[in-house]
């Protein structure tokens, strides 16, 4: 940096030579010419050279001359640091301490390094980047216009809800509630829980605002979910669902109208080699026999089980009968089957559901076996698979809630839905070479 101040004889900034036109100082140097010395102003201007570094103190202890400052390799004088230049200092700083700086020595590069090595999405929440958009779009457009011919209309709920309503809508003996929710207290100590599924939320907006005295609802929503789970393929612990509601119809030929629609929209969208699974849980008292009758065969047969099934005999024994464990899914080949405690009415019921399928050409397979995760789940349960997932087979999977809404606080309302998973979506998509050419600008 080179220092220019005026020499001595030379007239001071402010103050024009004769026979030279006035000339208006700029910056600092203006103000400093306009003020008075001690004026409120004027006590903002920079301090002398014993308060503050960058000026000089003139003879007799008046005021502090501003000095001037250029940069070796440009022409734009400076002026004293202003309140902007402080705080772009302290930043600076504080860049340099993380490793931010601006030096090249080794250090500095490897602290660089680790910083930005530690800046990254967090494991399970994947970035969805301009190349893959497209796809997504596609499905969503898709799933759009399916909804719009069924007279289906959307419904958007927040992200956050309360814990509660997802302890008393899925269960909380729950794999869901009891390990893989995402769940804290807010500054106001309330717990609060980040969604881990659509159904609960939608049903709480439903009662809030009074949609189910309307009439039936016929809803469909889309969006984030969050679960702590294991990262793999088609399963992030956030993810995204595309779901349909179908609030306050009873009949059995809304299941199958409900299992239709995203049979079609699966069909529509390209995916090859699926397969509907059906099976009919019955009514809660249909369950609670064969809960008592499951349990005491379970117990008969605990040392054979895995460690999680043997746990789950005493907190929801239904869950065992999903387990994938081999061992496990060979041993329950004897136990009882959940058909042989439907009540005639619950049978009459799923015979009705089976029938329309037929007529709908809707091939499916009945699996006794199924019985879905969540607590809410009563009659009809149905998964859509597709073996080129692997293990992770089930793209779209729901059944009917009579006893939720209820359960949630709102008026006896029976329902079906279901959701469906865009990251296995998009894979099953991208596999069967079912995904759009991206169209080039014009």
């Amino acid at each position: 940096m080179v220092s220019i101040l005026p020499r001595a004889g030379q007239p001071q900034l402010g103050q024009p030579q004769v026979g030279q036109p006035r000339r208006r100082p700029f910056g600092p140097a203006r103000r400093a010419c306009r003020l008075s010395p001690g004026s409120r102003l004027q006590r903002r201007l920079p301090q002398p050279a014993s308060r503050q570094s960058g000026l000089t103190t003139q003879p007799g202890g008046s005021a502090p001359a501003p000095q001037f400052q250029r940069h070796q390799q440009g022409s734009r004088l400076h002026g004293p640091p202003r309140e902007r230049t402080t705080r772009a200092r302290a930043s600076a700083s504080a860049s340099a301490s993380a490793g931010l700086g601006t030096g090249t020595g080794h250090t500095g590069g490897a602290l660089r390094r680790d910083v930005l090595e530690s800046l990254q999405s967090l494991r399970g929440m994947v970035d969805l980047l301009p190349d893959r958009t497209l796809l997504w779009q596609h499905i969503e457009a898709t799933a759009q216009r399916h909804f719009r011919r069924a007279g289906i209309r959307e419904i958007r709920t927040p992200l956050l809800e309360a814990t509660e309503l997802f302890a008393r809508g899925i269960g909380e003996a729950t794999d869901v509630v009891g390990k893989e929710m995402y769940t804290f207290l807010d500054r106001g100590e309330r717990s609060c829980t980040l969604r881990p599924e659509g159904t609960a939320s939608v049903v709480r907006a439903a009662i809030q605002h009074g949609l189910l005295a309307q009439g039936p609802q016929r809803l469909w929503y889309g969006g984030p979910m969050f679960r702590y789970e294991r990262p793999q393929a088609g399963r992030q612990r956030q993810f995204h669902q595309i779901g349909v509601e179908l609030l306050g119809v009873a009949d059995a030929r809304s299941d199958a109208e409900a299992i239709a629609i995203a049979w079609d929209l699966l069909a529509d969208l390209g995916v090859q080699g699926l397969e509907l699974e059906l099976n009919s849980l019955g009514t809660p008292e249909d369950r609670q026999r064969y809960r008592a009758e499951l349990v005491a065969w379970l117990e008969a047969h605990r040392d054979q089980l895995d460690a999680d099934s043997q746990q789950r005999i005493a907190t929801n024994p239904l869950r065992v009968l999903d387990s994938k464990h081999p061992d496990t899914q060979a041993l329950l080949a004897g136990a009882p089957n959940l058909h042989d405690a439907l009540s005639p009415e619950s049978h009459g019921r799923f015979q009705r559901v089976r029938q329309g399928l037929e007529d709908l050409g809707i091939p499916f397979r009945l699996n006794p076996r199924l019985v879905r995760g969540l607590d809410y789940y009563s009659h009809t349960a149905f998964e859509i698979t597709s073996s080129q997932l692997g293990a992770q087979a089930t793209v779209c999977g729901g059944g009917r809630y009579d006893g939720l809404v209820e359960q949630l606080g709102g008026p006896a309302t029976p329902a079906v839905g279901w959701a469906l998973g865009m990251e296995r979506l998009v894979l099953l998509l991208q596999a069967g070479d079912a995904a759009p050419v991206e169209a080039q600008p014009d």
